[in-house]
């Protein structure tokens, strides 16, 4: 009698130990939902960049062919930049060097949405940026929020999709993180050096 209660034991641990795994997994399905993302950015629908122009546009497929392979953060705004359009730049430019060695794969991308050049003052404090030189007719952009384009930095992935928005009051470390996942999920993609110059 004894040792028929010991087998039945033995018989419910080892079913106990097969089904409280999918018990675990259903519960968790069913009644937990996470509070955290793994990324900081918000995710876009990707979407190649030439479908936000509404016109075919000689700057955006020079930009294509600059960028390709590599990942980008892009900016829009005016050529006269702002104490906020300086930041942006100024983080943008930081979130880069912070990457070491994988910073050749990552561009910088300011989409200049009016027809005032940049003083050459603060193109020295940006070098290596591609610059766009974009007319209004052309910029065809919707963002997917009341705010305004010029309110956050994108990211444009290799193959030229946008795929990510980052707020206006942004976080720097955070970005940074993203980055750095972004590039090591993509470790191995061919990339080819781009020079620095504006389109247009």
């Amino acid at each position: 009698m004894k040792n028929n209660n010991s087998s039945n034991l033995t018989l419910w641990l080892i079913l106990g130990i097969c089904v409280l795994p999918f018990l675990l997994a259903t519960g968790l399905f069913l009644f937990w939902n996470p509070t955290r993302t793994v990324n900081y950015g918000n995710l876009l629908d990707p979407q190649p960049i030439e479908n936000l122009f509404n016109k075919d546009s000689e700057a955006i497929e020079e930009l294509l062919s600059q960028t390709r392979g590599k990942w980008s953060l892009l900016t829009f705004d005016s050529g006269e930049c702002s104490a906020s359009c300086q930041k942006k730049l100024y983080w943008m430019r930081q979130v880069r060097l912070t990457q070491g060695r994988e910073m050749d794969r990552v561009e910088r991308v300011w989409f200049i949405n009016d027809s005032i050049s940049p003083e050459a003052k603060l193109l020295n404090q940006f070098p290596q940026i591609i610059m766009i030189n974009l007319y209004d007719e052309e910029l065809f952009f919707q963002s997917s929020t009341n705010a305004e384009i010029e309110d956050h930095i994108f990211v444009m992935d290799p193959l030229g999709n946008l795929m990510m928005r980052y707020p206006a009051k942004l976080d720097p470390g955070k970005l940074k993180k993203d980055l750095k996942k972004l590039l090591k999920v993509s470790k191995g993609t061919k990339y080819q050096s781009t020079e620095n110059q504006t389109i247009r």
